[in-house]
């Protein structure tokens, strides 16, 4: 009996150091660079994030600004406003995971520019210029987007803003989109993000480290004790029940790191208006890269329908 117990307790130790292990990898703060290895040169998308990167350097010769705000938890946040002779028609961009503005929206940025819109570039927690050292996957940072939606709200007072996310900022939008946003906000678009965080992580784990299930359930009591976040409750299908925004869904249909059938639930669960592109041959966050004509005739159709409605 005492050797069933010792070896239970050698058990569920082992269990919980590999709950901590797999919660820091999932969550942990890792800044990558481009220039440091972020992605090798023989990767598909290694010319085209250079090409975005190019493409964010050449949007910075436009007047623009540092933002910065403090989270609901203290953080120090930031962002870059690029009016562009706008006082009414806005893009809020939200990053995805371990990424920046500059790797996942520096031609789209331009491609919004050249429609004349104003944009809000924001650097996600945990992520660069802004602080923290542990990444929720929604759970707070939907918060965060919720307050520089606020800050354009306030300064502009006229304005109308669309939230455009990928990846994880995808899942942070649409999150988001549950919240009490500003009567602003008209819009929503949501480019391969996934389902729930549980369901994310669950899945990267099981892929890419080959851990079972209980592995990430012991990790999401880590993120409950040290983040205060449940990854069961940062659900998309849940918060796009609750609103009744316009949304548009991206996906590629050879996405390994977000299941393509994760956008078509969360297109499958949400309110009001919605439109899904899928987008044949691409992989995750490459959307734009692999059909750059479709991907940006949907955003312009999108942005320019919601932006043109009046009186709502």
């Amino acid at each position: 009996m005492l050797i069933a117990v010792i070896v239970l307790l050698i058990l569920l130790l082992f269990l919980a150091l590999g709950g901590l292990v797999a919660f820091l990898c999932a969550c942990l703060r890792r800044d990558r660079y481009l220039e440091s290895g972020f992605l090798a040169a023989d990767n598909p998308k290694y010319a085209y994030v250079q090409s975005c990167m190019q493409a964010q350097a050449e949007l910075q010769n436009s007047p623009h600004e540092d933002v910065w705000l403090t989270s609901f938890d203290g953080k120090k946040l930031h962002g870059v406003l690029f009016p562009n002779g706008q006082r009414e028609r806005f893009v809020l961009m939200m990053h995805g995971y371990h990424s920046c503005p500059a790797y996942d929206f520096g031609k789209l940025a331009r491609f919004y520019e050249s429609l004349g819109y104003g944009l809000l570039l924001v650097t996600q927690r945990a992520h660069r210029e802004s602080e923290g050292r542990l990444i929720t996957y929604g759970g707070k940072e939907q918060y965060d987007c919720l307050f520089f939606c606020r800050h354009l709200a306030a300064r502009y007072p006229a304005c109308k803003i669309i939230l455009h996310g990928i990846s994880m900022g995808g899942a942070t939008v649409m999150l988001a989109g549950a919240l009490d946003l500003p009567v602003h906000v008209k819009g929503l678009i949501d480019d391969c993000g996934y389902s729930s965080a549980f369901d994310e992580i669950a899945y990267t784990a099981r892929q890419r480290m080959h851990l079972p299930v209980i592995a990430v359930r012991a990790a999401n009591l880590f993120s409950r004790l040290l983040t205060g976040v449940c990854w069961h409750n940062v659900s998309v299908p849940e918060a796009v029940r609750r609103n009744t925004l316009p949304k548009l869904f991206i996906h590629g249909e050879e996405d390994g790191l977000v299941p393509y059938e994760m956008g078509l639930a969360n297109y499958k669960a949400a309110a009001g208006e919605k439109t899904f592109i899928s987008v044949p041959r691409a992989g995750h966050a490459a959307a734009h890269l692999t059909d750059p004509e479709k991907v940006e005739k949907a955003l312009r159709v999108f942005t320019e329908t919601v932006f043109a409605k009046t009186g709502e």
